[in-house]
């Protein structure tokens, strides 16, 4: 019984240890790439200009601010109009950002690597559920249009 409880401690240690890890990844990536990736692609969202100004953080915020934001954020649906992102600024974007790219895949490689060889019974869910994406192309234009819809958390 205690082995038990000493493998359960250790498991909880491990799975918190590769959370902080993942956390660590993830905030690398926003720092490095992913807040630019956003501002690329959301100039492509033709609806991202009705929630804009609605995120534009000040000093003054509160915490009703950002709870407003949120359910503003969770509740919005993305779509990106191909025809409109800016190719030749994301291609020069990724371009500059390819070793940093490379190099933190392979961190969540070697992380995931380590979290499917290990006895975790339990797997975490990122994001919200139930969310869909769909795509539609126009035969006119041929750009394709993709729309993410966030689904609810539970």
């Amino acid at each position: 019984m205690a082995a038990n409880s000493i493998e359960s401690m250790i498991d909880e240690r491990e799975r918190r240890s590769q959370f902080e890890k993942l956390n660590m990844i993830i905030g690398l990536f926003f720092s490095e790439v992913g807040t630019n990736l956003l501002k690329i692609m959301s100039s492509s969202d033709p609806a991202a200009a009705e929630i804009r100004s609605a995120l534009v953080v000040s000093n003054n915020w509160i915490d009703a601010d950002f709870s407003k934001a949120r359910t503003l954020i969770e509740k919005h649906t993305y779509t990106i109009d191909s025809c409109a992102v800016p190719m030749d600024e994301l291609y020069q974007f990724l371009k500059e950002k390819k070793g940093f790219l490379l190099m933190i895949l392979d961190d969540v490689v070697a992380m995931l690597n380590a979290a499917f060889t290990s006895a975790c019974a339990t797997k975490p869910q990122y994001g919200p559920r139930n969310a869909s994406v769909s795509s539609a192309r126009s035969a006119r234009s041929g750009c394709t249009a993709w729309t993410y819809t966030p689904g609810s958390r539970r």
